[in-house]
């Protein structure tokens, strides 16, 4: 996943999503999830999820890159999905549309929200400690995928990839992720001492007033409201 592209779109997005506050969007995205849990039919599902992808075009945002982040749960879905065709075509669709919805639940939420906003509101509930780990986490966690993407890539180039030689493979993607796990260390390590120059001391501080009701804020929370509806009520 692009980090950066997303970082951007959350950033520097126009729409009207982009100027509700965070709770209002944390709202709709924990209304989103819980629609995904209760809802046990194929329309239900559906139902929400055109719901969102008007809600993307509404907000400008790219629906074909977006779709295209939706492939991997899509894809990975697809493993518990195959159980449920046995037994009943519709509970492996619905199995997969739950993690294509509530991966677009999320996606909204962070391609229209800039993410020190969504870390600085969980702040106020959870133990700064949590959320600055899971604030770091968030950034190591993607540098460090596609910095496997590349070792992988440079492995292939360089004849360390034999199809035939599982054992062969084995070690040396044992020393990739030995490479990672060393790189890991060092980059958290970095990105503390950087943290602590510009003033971090055990605690991410969070100027803005996301708590703050807005006129923009009506949207989501009318979103929240009509998906729940939808799933109660049909």
């Amino acid at each position: 996943m692009d980090i950066a592209y997303i970082d951007q779109l959350a950033n520097n997005g126009d729409g009207c999503l982009h100027k509700a506050s965070v709770i209002s969007k944390v709202l709709m995205t924990i209304s989103i999830i819980a629609a995904v849990v209760v809802s046990t039919r194929i329309y239900q599902l559906l139902s929400v999820f055109i719901m969102l992808i008007i809600l993307t075009r509404i907000n400008q945002l790219p629906l074909r890159k977006i779709l295209h982040f939706m492939l991997y749960p899509a894809f990975f879905s697809m493993v518990f999905a195959l159980m449920y065709f046995r037994y009943s075509f519709e509970a492996g669709v619905v199995i997969i549309l739950k993690a294509v919805v509530a991966a677009k639940g999320m996606l909204l939420l962070i391609t229209t929200t800039p993410y020190p906003q969504i870390f600085g509101m969980l702040n106020r509930f959870l133990p700064s400690m949590v959320t600055d780990a899971m604030l770091f986490t968030y950034r190591i966690f993607f540098i460090l995928l596609e910095k496997i993407r590349k070792s992988l890539i440079m492995i292939r180039l360089r004849g360390g990839f034999r199809p035939s030689n599982i054992i062969f493979n084995v070690k040396n993607l044992a020393a990739v992720i030995g490479i990672i796990f060393i790189n890991a260390f060092d980059m958290s390590d970095r990105m503390y001492h950087i943290y602590a120059l510009r003033g971090y001391s055990g605690n991410m501080m969070s100027n803005f007033k996301w708590y703050h009701f807005k006129r923009n804020d009506y949207m989501p929370i009318a979103v929240a409201i009509i998906i729940i509806a939808m799933v109660v009520i049909f």
